[in-house]
C-alpha cells in the first residue's frame, strides 16, 4: 500500500516540538513510572513498561535515569506526587477530532488547562467516548528507506502483523495490533530488522485533510496541548497541509476465462483513468486457470504499486450451478492475491454498481459502458469486461465518497447535540 506515512510524519513533528520545549523526558520518565507503578517493576512481565523503556532507549535516556524511574514506580526514594491517566476529548477548528491523553495529580488543574485551550481555537471538550470511537489503538514500526521490502513482507505475515503500508519516500510502517506489538517488534529484531521508530498510536478510521488556515490553527492547537505539564500524547484525525492526496483505486470483475481490471487515480475532485484491460485465461483445466489469474493479478499490483484500495464485484447467484462455483474459485484466487498485497478490499454487488455509475440497477453492458466512457472521457470503445471494472472503481469511489460526507455530517451533529461537561 503505497501513501506518505501519516504516523512518521505526526511523531517526527511532536518530536521536534518535545525537543524544543524540552520535555520529551520528563513526559518519558512519567510514563515509565506510572506503568512500573501499574504493573510491576519487571519489563519482561510488564509489556507497557517495557514499550515505554523500548521508546526512551530510542531517545538516547541515560539508563540510570530509567532506573530511577522505575524505582520510583515501584515506591522507592523520594516521596512522589501521585498521578493518574486522565483522558479528555473534543472536536477541534472544522469539526477535527481531539483525543488528549494526560498524567495528572490534579485533575481540577488539567481539565482548566485543556478546556482553556480547547476554547482558544473554536472547540469544546466532550462527554467521554464522543470522540474516541473513531480511533484505533495500534502498533507502529517504521523502517526506514532501502529495506527489503519482500523479506520484510514475508516477516511481517510470518509474525502477524495487520498491514504494511509503504510510503512515498520508501519508507515502511508495518500496522500490528496492540497487544502483539512488543512480541512482533522483538521479532523483527531478532530477523535483522530494526526499526528506526516504534511506538503506540491511536489511528483514526478516517482521516481528514485540511490546509490553510485551518491547517495552521490545528498545528498551533497540537502545539498549545503538547505544551501543558501534564498532556502526554494528542491525537487528532487531521492531515494538515496535505492538498489533494492521490488515492489509486483497482476495480476487478472476476471471470474464470476473462477477468476485467480498471484503475482509477482520485485527485482532489476529479477522477483520472490510469489503466484498463483483462486477464484472460488460456488453460482449460480450473486449477490453471486460477493459477493464471492469480498471477496476473500478482503482476498487475506489481506493476501499479502506487494502488491503495480494491474494488471487487461481488458473486452473483447464477442459474448454472457449474459457472457459479467456478467463478467463485476465481474470485477467491483474486481475492488472496490482494490479501497477500495486505490491501483492504471492498465489495459490491452487480446491481449496486450499475446504480452507481448508471443510475439504475438493472442496466445492461452497454449501458455501462457508455456511462464510464462518458464520466472518464474515454474515446473508442471500451472492451466489455474492463469497462465492468472501470465501473466497480467508480461505485468504490463514489460510495467512500458518499461514507466521508456522511462522516463529517455525523461528526457536526454529534459536536452540536453533545454537552460540554466531562
Amino acid at each position: 500500500m503505497a501513501g506518505h506515512s501519516k504516523w512518521a510524519n505526526i511523531q517526527h513533528r511532536k518530536q521536534a516540538q518535545d525537543h524544543k520545549k524540552g520535555k520529551l523526558f520528563t513526559k518519558l520518565i512519567r510514563e515509565i513510572t506510572v506503568a512500573a507503578r501499574q504493573g510491576g517493576a519487571d519489563p519482561k512481565t510488564n509489556s507497557r513498561l517495557r514499550d515505554a523503556i523500548v521508546e526512551a532507549n530510542d531517545h538516547n535516556m541515560p539508563k540510570d535515569t530509567i532506573e530511577r524511574a522505575i524505582k520510583r514506580g515501584r515506591g522507592e526514594g523520594s516521596e512522589e506526587e501521585r498521578l493518574e491517566e486522565v483522558r479528555y476529548e473534543g472536536y477541534g477548528p472544522s469539526g477535527i477530532a481531539f483525543v488528549v491523553d494526560c498524567l495528572t495529580s490534579n485533575r481540577n488543574r488539567t481539565v482548566s488547562e485543556v478546556r482553556l485551550v480547547f476554547t482558544t481555537f473554536g472547540g469544546n471538550i466532550g462527554t467521554s467516548g464522543s470522540v474516541s470511537y473513531l480511533f484505533s489503538k495500534k502498533g507502529i514500526l517504521t523502517f526506514p528507506p532501502g529495506v527489503d521490502e519482500n523479506k520484510l513482507t514475508e516477516v511481517a505475515i510470518e509474525v502477524g502483523a495487520e498491514d504494511i503500508l509503504v510510503n512515498e519516500d520508501k519508507s515502511i510502517d508495518v500496522i500490528t495490533a496492540p497487544e502483539y506489538f512488543s512480541s512482533i517488534r522483538d521479532e523483527f529484531s531478532n530477523k535483522g530488522f530494526q526499526s528506526g521508530q516504534a511506538a503506540m498510536t491511536e489511528v483514526p478510521s478516517l482521516w481528514v485533510s485540511v490546509t490553510g488556515e485551518v491547517a495552521e490553527k490545528i498545528e498551533k492547537m497540537v502545539d498549545e496541548l503538547e505544551a501543558l505539564d501534564d498532556v502526554q500524547k494528542v491525537y487528532t484525525n487531521a492531515e494538515c497541509g496535505v492538498r489533494n492526496e492521490n488515492l489509486y483505486v483497482l476495480g476487478i470483475d472476476p471471470g474464470s476465462r476473462i477477468t476485467g481490471y480498471g484503475i482509477l487515480k482520485v485527485e482532489g475532485r476529479e477522477i483520472h483513468p490510469i489503466a484498463s484491460g483483462c486477464i484472460t485465461t488460456q488453460k482449460e483445466s480450473l486449477a490453471e486457470r486460477l493459477s493464471e489469474i492469480t498471477s496476473g493479478v500478482e503482476t498487475l499490483l506489481s506493476r501499479h504499486p502506487a494502488v491503495r484500495e480494491v474494488a471487487v464485484e461481488r458473486v452473483f447467484m447464477h442459474r448454472n450451478v457449474d459457472s457459479a462455483l467456478k467463478l467463485g474459485h476465481a474470485r477467491g484466487a483474486i481475492l488472496v492475491s490482494i490479501a497477500n498485497r495486505f490491501l483492504p478490499i471492498h465489495e459490491y454487488s452487480a446491481r449496486e454498481i450499475k446504480k452507481a455509475v448508471v443510475g439504475q440497477g438493472g442496466a445492461d453492458k452497454k449501458q455501462v459502458q457508455y456511462m464510464v466512457a462518458c464520466v472518464l472521457g474515454l474515446k473508442g470503445k471500451i472492451q466489455a469486461d474492463a469497462a465492468d471494472a472501470l465501473a466497480v472503481a467508480l461505485c468504490h469511489i463514489h460510495t467512500q465518497q458518499g461514507l466521508s460526507r456522511v462522516d463529517k455530517a455525523s461528526a457536526f451533529c454529534e459536536r452540536s447535540t453533545k454537552g460540554t461537561s466531562v
